[in-house]
């Protein structure tokens, strides 16, 4: 976890989808192959008889971030910001998460990058 400068002041959660991806709709999320190049493969191959794929990324109660949107944290993808805005930097996984999650046929942990706006991770009385 660590922190970002974007103007939009948005939690960013990593998965390795692009924000292109994210801005497409739920079916074609769904049908995507980028589906299982995601750091969270493993996650769906268990859940997939239970749970879509898109559902994971930004479902209110069944993704990371819509759990966090759900606190009161501006998220995206959540079920509130699925993609992030046209034009606007987005951190969607580095080099761990490439490399170690559950993308890589050899892995089964899956990993999330989770970058926060910095006033976040600073500290803020309010949050």
């Amino acid at each position: 976890m660590s922190s970002h400068c974007h103007p939009e002041y948005f939690i960013e959660i990593g998965y390795v989808i692009s924000a292109e991806t994210l801005s497409l709709s739920t079916s074609q999320i769904n049908e995507h192959p980028e589906i299982s190049g995601s750091s969270i493969r493993a996650l769906y191959n268990r859940k997939s008889n239970s749970i879509l794929f898109a559902d994971l990324l930004y479902g209110k109660t069944t993704s990371l971030g819509g759990r966090l949107q759900s606190h009161g944290y501006e998220t995206v993808p959540s079920h509130i910001h699925k993609y992030p805005f046209k034009d606007e930097k987005y951190f969607y996984g580095g080099y761990c998460v490439q490399k170690y999650g559950s993308r890589c046929a050899e892995h089964f942990i899956d990993v999330i990058q989770i970058k926060l706006p910095r006033t976040l991770r600073i500290g803020n009385k309010e949050k």
